[in-house]
Formats: C-alpha cells, structure tokens, sequence
C-alpha cells in the first residue's frame, strides 16, 4: 500500500493542487484571517452586499490606500496559480490595482472605460461597475506565501471602491523527494537538507540569533509577526547567526522574507556569509505600500516585502550569516525586519565526508569508515548487527529495554500504533508533546557505530524539530513543519489535509564506550492527535574494533613501545627498530611469536600480558581465531556452492601440520604410515558417532567425488544386467545421476520430475504420483538439490526397494532415519571439509556386482581394503576429522537442523518482504535449508547486487549458470556474523 500511495504523488506532481480557497458561497460572514487596512472611515463594514453577493470590502468600504493582507503556509512546490474574481465599482482613472505574492506586484489596470452597468449601487454611471474573474501564475518556492492586495486609486471609497471574493489558491508539488524545489526533477532538488529554521511562528523572539543595536523583540505588520520591524530594528542593527555541525555539503541555500519598512532613500540592505557580502537590496522612496510602520501621509513611507533566495558554494560545517543596512535613523523613521528563515545544504552523498557536489562521484573526501575511488564512498569496515528491532509484526510485541515517557495516556499502552499496514512504535495518538523514547545497549570492542531507522512525522508539525541523541549527544535533527514533503497520507488525522513524512537515518559516528543510549525526543507542543511522531526498522551495527598488542622496549612495560595490530612478517614491517622486552595483551587474545621472519622458526604463544621476554626472541604477532564468530578474524565471507570456507578454529589447527621439525608432515604420510591410519580410523569413528550410524552400515572414504559415484553406484548396484533402477529428475545434480546411471543401465525409470505450480514456484510431487516399479534394484534422489535451492522433507521409502540419496550438500545438517536408507554419500567440500575426500555409508548386502567393474569403482575391493584401494589423499580427511570434532563440540544434530532453519528463514524472511526485489522460486514447504536462490528484477540489477556484495568483502553469491540469478550457501562453517553481514547488504540494497 505505501508504494502504491508513493507512487500516486509521483505521477500526480504535474497537476495543480488547492492549498487554499475562500469566499465562494454567494453569502459568508467570516473574513478567514484577512487583515484589512485603511478602510473608509464612513463605515466600519468589510463584508458588504452587492448584486445580492457578499464581497470582501465593495462600495464605501475599500478606497484610498485599502489594503487586504494574509499569510498562507504551503506544502513543497515551485509554482502558484492564483484565482480570484475582482469588483470594480465606480470611475477610475487609470489607477492600477496590484496583488502582491511576496513584494512580486501581479498588476491590472481600470481606465475610464471599464465597467458597464452600476452593480452595487452608487452614483449614476456610463462606466461604473465591473467584475473580473483573473486567473495569474508565478513560480515560487517559498513555504509560505504572503498575498498583499492594493491599488493606486485615489479615491474615496464612495467614489471609486474595489472588493474581491472567491479566493484560490493553488500549486504544483514537489518531487515527493523533496523539501524544497524549483522543477520537477527529484535529481535537483532530493539533496537538499533542512538544516535551520527561524522566525516561523506567531511568537517569534530571537531564537538563537544575535542582535547588536536593536530590541529582540516581533512586530506585528498588517496581521503578520516578524522579527524586529517598526521602532525594534534600524540604523546601526546587526542580526547574525552561528550554525554548527551542518550535514557535509558543497553548496547552501538560505532563503527568507525581508521587510522593508517606513522611509528609505537609496538605503541598502546587505546579507554576509562568513564575511563575504553575497546579496545588496537598494529601496527608493517610492517603494512600498502603507501597512504599519510610522502613521505618516508622506510620499515613501510604505512597506514592501521582498522573498530572498540565496545559492552559494560552501563546504565548511559551520557558517556566518549577518543582516545589516546603510540605515542613518531611528527605527521610529527607519526600520526593517525579517521572517520565514531557512538554511538548506546540499547533502554530499551518503558517507561522504567533503565533496565538490551532490552526484554520486563527486566526493572528495569519505569518513573514516569508508575508502575513496572515482569519487565514490565504498565501505571497507565490517559491520554486526547488536540490534535489530521493529521490521517485522512479531517484533512489535516485544520492546525489550526500551522506555517511554509522556506519552499519549489516551493512546495505546504499550505505545504500538499503526500506519496503514505496518507497525510503529509511537505514531499517531501515542507520541505527541514531550514524549520520549530511550534505550541502552551494551556493546563489545568496537570503534564506530551505525544506526538505522525509519522515522515518521505525522499531521500538523509547524516547524518544531525531532532529534536522535546518541550519549545525551545530537546524532540526527530534522525540523518539520508545512514545508515537508507529502510521502503517503495513510496514517493519522484522516480529516486533515497534512500529509506525512517518512525520513530514513543511516548514520555512523566514532564510539568505543562499552554502552550506548539511544533517545527520541521532539520539541512539538501539540497532543498526539494533532500532531505526532514514531519509527520503525531500527538497526544498530557496530565496527569491531581491531584488537592490537603493544610491544616495549624494556621489561615492566616501560620504555619505548609500538603498537601491532596486524599480522607481520617481520618487526620491520611494523617499524619496530627495538628488541621487545615485554607485551600488552588485550584480554581473549592469544599471539604468536617465530623467532625468524616469515612466521618461521621456533615458536612461543601467549595468551596473557608478559612483564618479561627473552632478550634473544623476536616478537612477531599473529592473530589466532579463538571464537568462530569473531568478526576479527573473517575478511572475506564466501558463500560459494562449494568448496566452503572452514571454521577458523580449524584452519588455526591446520596451519600446525604442515612442518613437524621431528617427523613428518602430513602432507608427507602413506597408508604404510600408523599416524595414517590413526587419522582414518579417527574419520570412521567420529561419523560413527555423529550419525548414530547402525552396525549393519559400513563407511567407506574414496576419490572422485560425487561424480564419480553416478557412475559406480549402478555398476555395484544392480541386481542384474538387465535390471530396472528409479532415479527422480528434480534438480540439476539428480539429473546429472540420471545421465550417468543410462550409460550404464538400459531400464532406467524416472520417478519423478520437477514440477512448477499455477505461480511458476518449483516442488517435487507427492509420493502418490511418483513412478515406482516394486522390483528396482534401488532408488537414487538428491536430498538437497543445490543449484535449484530445494530440498526434500520426507524419505522417498517404497516398500523393499532400496534407498539412495546424494546428500552432499546437507550432509550432517540433520538426524537420519537408517530404517529407511541404505546407501548415503557426500563429497567433502561442502559442509566437512575440502575438496578431495568423498564418501559412502552402505549396507554391504547391497552391493551385486554382477559386472566386471573396473577396479577403482568396485565397492567389493573397497570393502575388502577398507577403503585404502589407493593411497588415499589422508590431507583433506584429516581436515574431516577437526571439522567433525567442531561439529560435535557445537551441538547434536537436532541442534543442527534448527540452527540451519534459523539461519535459511532469516534470508527468507528478506526475500520475502522485498516487495518482489528478490524472487524465490521455490514452493516455500519445500525450500532448502542450505542454498537460498533467488533472482532479481533483470541482469543488470543482478549484477549491481553481486558488485555491492563485493565491495563489502561478501563473495561468490552468483547463482549456478545452469538457471542464474543469485544463490547463498549456508554450509555449516559459514559464521553467523557472515549471515548478519549479508542480510544487511539485502535490506540496503532493497531500499
């Protein structure tokens, strides 16, 4: 619902749209906050009567300097219309009348000869009255709009009058993007960020500025209050403002009312930035029209109004801005004032530091987290979620620590409220005046924090401001009021014509403390059924921070010292030109220390600090991975189809064996050596007891993959020559066992194949409709088809017929019934290891062998030399066994299976919410655990994904060529943090 509502605003800009209208009945009685001036003294009626319609002024009312003033605020736009019918009333002698749209004069001439016959009484005349239905355009910007009308006529009101009814005026909206426009293109004007507002309200008061010379103190000229005016601000007054912390940015745009007031000949008024003159308004005594000011009936002393817009190159967070004037006199004779003051800049692109303008590669400098190419701002910190909270309907019915303070008594408790379909916390008739929302969170090392939210400002804001503090510090501020762009109207006061505001944080700032504490707070003063607030999707990410050793030059940790935060080769790399003496260790940390460089030699390892070191050892650190989800310790998060990354405890294990200064190395060992067969009895025995495997089965290790067994599982397996054999065909890897075993066997039945629904999702059929023949010599399906991402639930069982299943790819990811199964494979690279081990879990009665296989295939021979028919490749078993020892320590296999349910339904969850920016094609009863494919709109958005995934260190996400699009393999040893990593990457990249 809310893209649709978005996408409405969009297409509608081009259309105008009423902001305001009175007047319109025939009869009315209210002047609807019209502020009239001068009226003829010989009556005190405004509204009067005329051709049987109410007008506003008409015949002895509006004469001789009558003026009708009103101030109307405005949502975003970049163009006026303005509307209104017009009486004429008596002779005029080419005296103008003039409506004034923020000093610009729109002008229209009565002569001798206008007018026709007498309409609201009066004296007899040939020209007399006439009405005139106008209609005029001009392009403004501005969130308010002052409409001043007047004439020149010279006449008293029982001579020559005006008057007016059927007021409108209308706009053209800005890009729903944008605060503030002067096209409808969103690309120039999106960047602009509100950065200060002043003089916007009925009180106005000084609000932060300063003023030398002057009274701090409003006016109020014809209806409307400004700041300074009439005997406040004059000769000699400086006005000038201070504003820090502005957003980084290449150019601001300043933008207010000025007021010209009383007599001026020739005077200036000059506006600096940072001491630089960039605008000189010269008036004359001729200009302006009587509205306050000095009661004189001398030429010149008149108002005018002039809106001033300003567009000037600046990148500094701070900037000067100062009013002053050539005045001479006394504010009683000379004065000014100004409103409606606001500062814009224009955003540098997110990330970025300093740039030479608002494009996405004109960045010049990036923050610290971020690395600068071709003007880009590309992330080269890591970041893990600590809190992820309000995305989904369940989460919204816990707030765990979070507090709230004067909120709405009438409103929800706890303050949860909608907006159209989804949730917020606060929102409408829950966060309104004073309310506040605070949470504290407890950190690990890190160095930079990110937040992320969704913020939404609803109904009548008249420029208060809403803020984040981050430690009682301003982490995010946005004022908000009529000039905020109109995003969706599907939440709040639905009787009121405002719209709301949906504003998206995404912010980093340097932080290490140990907590942090999060507030919301706003400076409205309206109830939360005026006016109200609330967010959704709040993520806090942190950098972990590196961990570092310090290194002294002398024992006790004194003199020179230097800080190692990197692996290094040699203390040369670190520029440490002195002996080490003693180290600082940051707690749950281990080093490691060669005496020669290169990480070769002798070794010694440390886990605590060390007052004292071996004058004759060097110190060269090297960081040890001691926990899995230490985001210290993964520079890379590949989820490749295979082979997989292992767990760092493993590869910290592995890199021990390869040089045995007293024996072999691994590398080096037979099957003629013990430490061989210690390491393969040691495989046979943990899967032994990983699987709770029954006697009856027997484990065999072989080469050659999973391929390779397509190919020997029918030469071993069939019955006779002759034999039928059932393979199902739901998946690129069943089929590809489905071409090997036709080679081999000329009755080949296919059971099943894969099958699409009315919505094009794939899923194997019920058992019902496979296509089983009782006298097969087994069965062969793949468990957990990998390219496709589907995976089955149940065990294919029918009757005797033998079972066969390819689970490479969910190996050990879930208990197994073995009252079903008779023969399990998997090659290694997966889940278990690297690539080069494969094996088999069989019951020896299976196998025939009615064929003379060759003898690398025979399942008989492997049996007979218990698996060693060859020199196995002991290496990648080996790496089985600390990979089956990790899987045991971390849970059973129950433990397993929900964890990688958890894991794939996060991803899922994503896919599913992306509003089809990610496209799952697979029956979702049966989606894999383990591979999560997805496609996206075409290729080229494809390849933005994969490219944004890289640039974050997050690699081999493309999907499999045989079908495209992307795929994700959870295999057991990918971390959680890696999973945390790219759920983030697919939030952002969906946003």
């Amino acid at each position: 619902m809310k893209l649709l509502l978005i996408a409405l605003l969009v297409l509608g800009n081009t259309q105008w749209i009423t902001s305001y209208e009175a007047f319109q009945t025939e009869e009315f009685d209210s002047l609807d906050g019209w502020v009239i001036q001068n009226q003829f003294e010989a009556t005190t009626d405004i509204i009067t009567k005329c051709s049987g319609k109410n007008i506003i002024g008409g015949l002895k009312t509006f004469g001789t300097k009558s003026t009708a003033t009103k101030l109307i605020k405005v949502p975003p736009h970049y163009k006026l219309k303005f509307n209104l019918q017009l009486w004429k009333i008596g002779e005029w002698e080419n005296d103008v009348f003039s409506a004034y749209v923020d000093g610009v004069p729109w002008e229209m001439k009565w002569g001798f000869t206008e007018g026709g016959i007498r309409l609201c009484g009066g004296s007899e005349s040939k020209n007399s009255d006439k009405v005139f239905d106008v209609e005029f355009e001009i392009l403004h910007n501005s969130p308010t709009v002052t409409t001043v009308l007047a004439t020149t006529a010279q006449g008293k009101a029982d001579v020559q009058a005006w008057g007016f009814r059927q007021i409108k005026i209308s706009f053209i909206p800005c890009p729903s993007d944008c605060g503030i426009c002067h096209n409808d293109k969103v690309q120039e004007c999106k960047y602009w960020n509100q950065e200060a507002l002043s003089w916007f309200h009925v009180d106005t008061k000084l609000e932060g500025w300063k003023l030398e010379n002057g009274k701090p103190k409003g006016f109020e000229c014809s209806g409307i209050v400004i700041f300074g005016g009439y005997e406040n601000i004059g000769a000699k007054a400086l006005l000038s403002n201070t504003f820090t912390n502005i957003v980084p940015h290449s150019k601001v745009m300043v933008k207010f009312t000025f007021w010209k007031i009383d007599l001026w000949d020739n005077e200036e008024f000059y506006v600096k930035i940072d001491d630089k003159q960039v605008q000189k308004l010269a008036f004359q005594k001729t200009d302006g029209i009587d509205l306050c000011g000095a009661k004189q009936t001398n030429p010149g002393y008149g108002e005018k109004i002039v809106s001033i817009e300003i567009i000037q190159k600046h990148s500094s967070p701070t900037l000067t801005i100062s009013f002053t004037t050539s005045l001479k006199n006394d504010p009683d004779e000379q004065s000014w004032g100004v409103r409606d003051f606001f500062l814009f800049a224009a955003q540098c692109t997110k990330f970025c530091d300093e740039c030479v303008g608002t494009a996405e590669n004109e960045c010049t400098k990036c923050q610290p987290t971020h690395t600068l190419q071709d003007g880009k701002c590309i992330n080269k910190n890591e970041w893990y979620i600590l809190s992820k909270e309000f995305f989904t309907d369940d989460q919204f019915n816990k707030i765990d620590g979070w507090t709230f303070q004067d909120f709405d008594p009438a409103g929800p408790n706890p303050p949860i409220t909608k907006c159209g379909d989804l949730g917020l916390v606060g929102g409408y008739q829950a966060f309104g005046k004073k309310a506040t929302v605070q949470k504290v969170f407890k950190l690990p090392k890190h160095d930079f924090v990110r937040i992320k939210a969704t913020v939404y400002k609803i109904d009548q804001w008249d420029g208060e401001e809403l803020t984040m503090f981050v430690d009682n510090q301003e982490f995010w501020s946005q004022f908000l009021g009529w000039n905020d762009p109109g995003q969706s109207d599907i939440c709040g006061n639905q009787n009121g014509s405002w719209k709301e505001r949906i504003m998206t944080i995404d912010k980093i700032i340097a932080h290490s403390q140990s907590e942090l504490t999060v507030d919301f707070k706003s400076t409205l003063q309206k109830t939360a059924d005026e006016a109200s607030w609330g967010f959704r999707e709040f993520l806090l990410l942190y950098s972990p921070l590196k961990e570092c050793i310090e290194v002294f030059s002398e024992c006790n940790y004194k003199g020179q010292s230097s800080k190692i935060c990197d692996n290094v080769e040699s203390l040369k790399d670190a520029q440490i030109e002195f002996d080490i003496k003693s180290i600082k260790i940051p707690e749950g940390l281990k080093i490691t220390g060669f005496k020669n460089p290169g990480f070769k030699g002798d070794r010694v390892e440390y886990e605590t600090n060390q007052e004292l070191i071996d004058r004759k050892s060097e110190i060269y650190k090297q960081m040890i991975d001691q926990y899995e989800n230490n985001p210290t310790f993964w520079n890379k998060f590949s989820f490749a189809g295979g082979p997989t990354q292992l767990p760092r405890s493993v590869l910290h294990k592995l890199e021990k064996q390869f040089i045995q200064p007293n024996g072999k190395s691994i590398l080096e060992l037979s099957k003629y050596d013990h430490e061989y067969h210690q390491i393969l009895d040691q495989a046979i025995n943990d899967l032994q007891s990983l699987l709770d495997i029954p006697n009856q089965y027997k484990i065999i290790f072989c080469q050659g993959g999973a391929s390779l067994l397509f190919e020997a599982i029918p030469m071993n397996l069939m019955k006779t020559q002759h034999s039928s054999i059932s393979y199902t065909n739901t998946g690129y890897w069943s089929s590809k066992a489905l071409e090997e075993a036709q080679k081999f066997c000329q009755n080949v039945n296919i059971a099943t194949n894969i099958a699409q629904d009315e919505f094009g999702k794939r899923f194997i059929p019920e058992l019902e409709q496979w296509n089983i023949n009782k006298e097969d010599s087994y069965l062969h399906y793949c468990d957990n088809e990998t390219v496709e991402g589907l995976e089955y639930q149940f065990i294919p069982k029918f009757s005797s017929v033998p079972i066969v299943t390819d689970m490479s790819s969910n190996f050990l990811t879930k208990p197994l019934d073995w009252s079903k199964l008779d023969l399990v494979y998997a090659h290694a690279q997966k889940n278990i290891g690297i690539a080069g081990s494969t094996l088999m879990i069989i019951k020896p009665e299976l196998i025939n062998n009615h064929q003379n296989i060759p003898y690398m295939w025979d399942f008989k021979e492997m049996f007979k030399k218990q698996s060693l028919i060859s020199n196995l490749p002991i290496f990648p078993i080996y790496v089985n066994t600390l990979v089956f020892d990790w899987i045991r320590k971390q849970g059973t296999l129950d433990f397993w299976d929900q964890y990688c349910k958890k894991r794939s339904q996060q991803l899922y969850k994503i896919i599913d919410n992306s509003h089809g920016v990610y496209i799952n094609q697979v029956k979702k009863e049966q989606r894999s655990r383990i591979n999560i494919t997805f496609t996206l709109k075409d290729e080229i958005e494809t390849n933005k994904f994969i490219d944004l995934c890289k640039n974050n260190n997050i690699i081999e996400v493309k999907g499999h060529r045989a079908i495209g699009g992307c795929r994700i393999c959870l295999y057991l040893p990918i971390p959680q943090i890696g999973i945390d990593k790219l759920s983030l990457i697919m939030e952002d990249f969906m946003n």
